[in-house]
């Protein structure tokens, strides 16, 4: 997840099952191939290429 409202966007990534009031950001302990495939999922996905399109963000 990226923080549109931030500048510049910060990338977050949370366990929702585990975390659900999003306190324990996950994105700084990942490898760079788990960065990477998240961003790929966002990439295929239709409604977040719009989201951050639209603000201006490429992914």
């Amino acid at each position: 997840m990226l923080r549109l409202n931030s500048f510049p966007p910060d990338e977050e990534v949370y366990d929702i099952q585990t975390d659900p009031y999003e306190k324990k950001n996950l994105w700084p302990g990942l490898s760079l191939e788990e960065k990477r495939e998240i961003r790929r999922q966002l990439d295929e996905c239709g409604l977040c290429y719009d989201l951050y399109a639209a603000s201006g963000i490429k992914l």
